[in-house]
């Protein structure tokens, strides 16, 4: 950056003026910074200045650039300094025009003045397949533009695709936000094709069924021909989108077409019925609807496994929960591929009144089950992060709360890492719970406390009932000062040096001391925290002879 080019991104007309009196000054620079932030008068006055030229080599040039912004007298100001190609592209493909509208939160006030210059292409399509009027589609907000670009375009391209299998159409309906204005507009074009399918198999339909408004899916079914029942690359059909964004007006004028099929042995690819996706959104009122539509197995399972009523746990709304356990056989001892039970999901989500609806219902007697990842119960609901959900658990009988998943990790270490200090609380006021298992890592709970920044105060409970000692280490040879250190608290840091004589310059396997590991981890503070210890090595190398001076400077 020059002082020019500083001045003009801080938008200092007054100081851009100054600069300008030195003889020889680079402008070049300085003018694209000015037409990337539509600064029109700073624009015309690096303009004036003698000798420079507007002639330029490559691809993307001023007028592109100008129109980038959006602002017409920026592009008019251009124009009047040079001769312009104004239907040249860049090396994407694309026009002054297509720029101008490429960023549908900018104005379209550069395109309404290029579209007013004799012999502007509106055709023009970009490397990717997309179109002028595609672009135009972005800016729902001014539909005059649109219908002027749809007016001179040409309409036999009225379905052309761009590179996702995206028609204008399509463009039009991703872009909508409540209005059927253009979308009207736009059906309206003869030959145009409102069954056409994108790269994804979705049809406008579909599109609309998943966040355009109830007006433009009853505009498309009242065009004679709209393939209602049609699927993607999913298997999803416009109902099915309908009920997976809990679109319930969407849901309603969907039913009303004569020509839908709704059947219980429908199923997407992944296996999942009309059921199982409305208790996947969670919504309580669109699984009592679709348990209207047919007579569904609602013990089905996909291709993971899953029920129903376990996707309704895994939602975390206890409303869907209720309304599947008012069905008649359903199964509530279900378990997917992956080894999840509904307590487990329902843990996982964090609520508790979910859980404890769920070990009224039995549950309870299969609380030490384990997942494939060797996770109980217990283990998902410290996940969660919640305190109420492990307190329900741990009032089960027979609860095992020194359980270990897949990865040696116990409930409290799992507590400890997550840095939830409840939680911690409630594992240690168990007169049983082991403190100094170990992971595969060779990491205690202690170690997961020190190594955690947020952990401190997890830290200073843990003290209480386990002390930290100079001879520990992980499996790859880590101290708990170097897990200090790795946490980027110096608070910790100090701590931990006040509770045990430690060989401040010990290396782990790689060869890091405690310093290497601040260094390498960029912590300030945490340096300057061990710098303070006497003794301390600065001339350290690791295994890959990485100094210090190394580490700081990347």
């Amino acid at each position: 950056n020059t002082a020019l080019m500083l001045a003009v991104q801080g938008g200092h007309h007054d100081i851009v003026k100054v600069l300008l009196q030195a003889k020889g000054i680079d402008v070049r620079g300085a003018i694209d910074e000015a037409l990337d932030r539509g600064l029109t008068d700073i624009i015309k006055t690096l303009l004036d200045v003698p000798e420079f030229s507007l002639d330029e080599k490559g691809a993307f040039n001023s007028l592109m650039r100008a129109a980038r912004f959006g602002k017409s007298e920026a592009v008019r100001t251009i124009l009047n300094h040079g001769k312009f190609d104004i239907n040249a592209k860049d090396d994407d493909g694309r026009t002054a025009l297509a720029h101008s509208l490429r960023n549908p939160y900018r104005s379209t006030d550069a395109a309404e003045a290029l579209l007013q210059i004799p012999g502007i292409n509106v055709n023009s399509v970009d490397n990717s397949g997309t179109t002028i009027l595609m672009l135009a589609l972005r800016h729902q907000d001014a539909p005059s533009l649109i219908e002027t670009i749809s007016r001179l375009a040409n309409t036999s391209d009225i379905n052309a695709k761009d590179a996702d299998g995206r028609t204008a159409l399509m463009h039009a309906l991703a872009a909508s936000r409540g209005s059927s204005e253009v979308l009207k507009m736009l059906v309206a074009v003869e030959g145009i094709d409102y069954n056409c399918v994108d790269a994804d198999g979705q049809t406008p339909l579909m599109e609309a069924a998943k966040s355009g408004p109830v007006g433009i899916v009853e505009l498309l079914l009242e065009l004679g021909g709209t393939d209602i029942n049609s699927t993607d690359k999913q298997g999803k059909t416009a109902l099915a989108h309908a009920i997976s964004k809990s679109r319930a007006d969407t849901f309603d004028a969907l039913l009303t077409a004569d020509a839908i099929s709704i059947s219980a042995d429908y199923t997407t690819s992944e296996g999942l019925n009309y059921l199982s996706l409305a208790a996947q959104s969670g919504n309580a009122a669109r699984i009592q609807s679709v348990l209207q539509l047919a007579q569904f197995d609602v013990n089905a399972r996909d291709m993971y496994g899953r029920t129903a009523l376990a996707y309704a746990a895994k939602s975390g709304s206890y409303d869907a929960v209720e309304a599947l356990l008012e069905i008649e056989g359903v199964d509530i001892h279900c378990v997917d591929e992956q080894g999840t039970t509904l307590l487990m999901s329902a843990a996982g989500s964090g609520k508790v009144e979910m859980v404890s609806r769920f070990l009224r219902g039995g549950l309870g007697a299969n609380i030490n089950a384990k997942d494939e990842n060797g996770q109980t119960a217990l283990a998902h609901a410290v996940s969660s992060r919640s305190r109420g959900v492990v307190m329900a658990l741990l009032g089960v009988e027979g609860i095992d709360y020194n359980c270990v998943d897949n990865r040696s990790r116990t409930p409290l270490m799992m507590a400890a890492e997550g840095g939830f200090p409840g939680i911690v609380d409630e594992l240690l006021a168990l007169e049983e719970i082991k403190i100094n298992f170990r992971d595969d890592e060779g990491l205690t709970a202690m170690a997961y406390a020190v190594s955690n920044r947020p952990g401190y105060r997890i830290f200073k409970t843990l003290l209480n009932v386990d002390s930290i000692s100079a001879d520990y280490t992980t499996s790859e040879g880590l101290t708990f000062l170097m897990l200090a250190a790795d946490s980027g608290s110096a608070t910790i840091v100090r701590s931990v040096l006040q509770l045990a004589q430690f060989d401040v310059n010990a290396r782990d396997i790689h060869g890091r001391t405690a310093l290497a590991h601040a260094t390498k981890s960029g912590f300030y503070d945490v340096v300057k925290a061990l710098l303070e210890v006497e003794g301390i090595d600065v001339h350290c190398v690791d295994e890959w002879g990485t100094t210090l001076l190394m580490s700081a400077s990347r």
